[in-house]
C-alpha cells in the first residue's frame, strides 16, 4: 500500500477571531486533547493552559508559541491539598483575567473555583457515562464531578446522542455539542523523528488503546481467520495495556499477528500509526474515540462500529467504514474490502485528511469553541433563573 500522507498543521497561523477574548483552559488529564484544543482556541483568542506535571509529559513542543502554559503540581483527587491548590489556581487566573474558564477535566475540587473567580465556567464532559468494564474510572469520582458541573455556566459534549444523555444526568445548564478535534501530535512526532513507513506487500490493521471489554477486541480476533482466508497479506497489530487473559485462546503471536500488551510510548505510537493502513474500532459501546482522533491526524481510514458517536466521527464511505457492533462477520468483510481495494482505501484516506484539515481541524474547532464562549458570556447571568436544560448546538459555520 502507498505511504500515509501526514496532514501538517501551521504552528501559528493567522488568527481570525477577536484576540481581546481571553480563555483559560484547565486540564488534569486528556493531555493530547488539551494541547490540540488550546492550539485551536488560540487561532481566535488569547489562551492560557493549566495542566498537571504528573501527566502532561513532553507535549509543550506541540503547543503554539502564543499559548501561555502553566505546568502545575496538581494534587490527586483524593488529597485535601486540593483546597490550597484551588486558591493557587484562582490567583493565577486573576492575573490572566479570563473572560471564560474552560475545564477539560471537571473534577470535584474545581468547584471551589466558583466563588473565587468572576468569569463564567464551561466544562467539557468527555464521557457522559462510565464505560462498562473500565476499572480505571472510579464510579465515586464520576459522581463527585457533579458539584463542578453545577458550578458551570455551560457544558460541552462531543455528540448529539451524548447531549441527550447529559440532559437527563446533569444539573440544568446549557449543553453544547462540539466535535472532537483531530489529534495531530503523533503525526508531527513521526515527521519530526524522520519515521517512514516500512514498505512491504502487507496490508496492516491496527487496534490501538487501552484494552477493556467495551473495546470489542474479541470480535476483531474472531474476524481474523475469515480475513486471512480471503486476504492472506493482512497483518494485525494489537497494541495497548489491559487484561487480555480471557482472550488468550483467541490471541496468537504469529506471522500475521503482533500483540503488544503493554503501555506504548509516544514514539512507538507514532510509528505504529504511520505503518498502518487502517485503524479498527470494534467497540460494543462508545462515546467518542481518542484513537479515531489520532487516526484522523494521520489521514488514516477507520473501520468502526455503529455505537455511540462513532458513526458521526466516521462517515461511511467518506473517511472510513461503519459495521454492525458485535458482528465479527461484518467486521471481517470490511477489513477484507479495504485490503483488496487499493483505490477505495486511498479514497477514504483522502477523506480522513480532509476532515483533519476542515471540520475537525483547529480553525473550525476553535471557532466553534469561541461561539460557545460568546453564548455563555451573554447568558451566564441568567443561568440561575433557568428552570430546565437549554438545548444548544454550536457549529463552525
Amino acid at each position: 500500500m502507498s505511504g500515509v500522507m501526514i496532514p501538517t498543521p501551521q504552528t501559528n497561523p493567522q488568527n481570525d477571531w477577536n484576540l481581546s477574548l481571553r480563555i483559560a483552559i484547565l486540564s488534569l488529564e486528556h493531555d493530547d486533547y488539551a494541547t490540540e484544543f488550546a492550539n485551536a482556541v488560540a487561532h481566535h483568542a488569547k489562551v492560557t493552559l493549566l495542566v498537571s506535571k504528573r501527566t502532561y509529559g513532553d507535549r509543550a513542543w506541540h503547543l503554539r508559541d502564543d499559548v501561555e502554559l502553566h505546568v502545575l503540581d496538581w494534587p490527586r483527587q483524593r488529597q485535601l491539598r486540593n483546597i490550597t491548590f484551588a486558591l493557587r489556581v484562582s490567583r493565577l487566573l486573576s492575573r490572566f483575567e479570563p473572560d471564560v474558564i474552560h475545564l477539560l477535566s471537571p473534577t470535584a475540587w474545581l468547584s471551589l473555583l466558583r466563588p473565587l473567580v468572576r468569569a463564567p465556567i464551561v466544562s467539557t464532559i468527555h464521557d457522559v457515562m462510565p464505560h462498562p468494564g473500565d476499572k480505571e474510572v472510579i464510579p465515586l469520582i464520576t459522581y463527585l464531578r457533579v458539584p463542578t458541573l453545577r458550578a458551570s455556566s455551560g457544558l460541552i459534549v462531543h455528540g448529539e446522542s451524548l447531549r441527550q444523555v447529559a440532559i437527563s444526568r446533569f444539573p440544568p445548564r446549557p449543553i453544547f455539542v462540539m466535535q472532537h478535534i483531530a489529534v495531530t501530535r503523533y503525526a508531527r512526532l513521526a515527521e519530526r523523528s524522520g519515521f517512514v513507513r516500512d514498505e512491504n506487500d502487507s496490508f496492516r490493521v491496527l487496534f490501538f488503546g487501552r484494552i477493556f471489554p467495551y473495546k470489542g477486541l474479541k470480535y476483531l480476533l474472531e474476524a481474523r481467520s475469515s480475513v486471512l482466508k480471503r486476504a492472506p497479506n493482512v497483518q494485525f497489530t494489537i497494541a495497548g495495556r489491559g487484561d487480555i487473559s480471557e482472550l488468550l485462546p483467541l490471541v496468537e503471536n504469529g506471522s500475521n499477528t503482533t500483540v503488544l500488551n503493554r503501555f506504548v510510548p509516544d514514539a512507538e505510537t507514532a510509528k505504529l500509526f504511520i505503518d498502518a493502513d487502517v485503524v479498527v474500532l470494534p467497540y460494543i459501546e462508545a462515546s467518542e474515540s481518542g484513537v479515531a482522533a489520532i487516526a484522523t491526524g494521520f489521514g488514516l481510514p477507520v473501520i468502526a462500529t455503529d455505537v455511540g458517536e462513532l458513526p458521526d466521527t466516521i462517515t461511511h464511505m467518506r473517511n472510513g467504514l461503519i459495521v454492525r457492533s458485535r458482528d465479527a462477520g461484518s467486521l471481517a468483510d470490511a477489513i477484507t474490502r479495504l485490503a483488496t481495494d487499493t483505490a477505495l482505501c486511498r479514497q477514504l484516506a483522502a477523506g480522513a485528511r480532509e476532515q483533519a484539515a476542515a471540520s475537525r481541524g483547529p480553525s473550525a474547532i476553535g471557532k466553534t469553541a469561541c461561539n460557545i464562549y460568546a453564548q455563555v458570556m451573554s447568558t451566564s447571568q441568567d443561568r440561575s433563573s433557568t428552570g430546565r436544560h437549554s438545548v444548544a448546538r454550536s457549529g463552525a459555520d
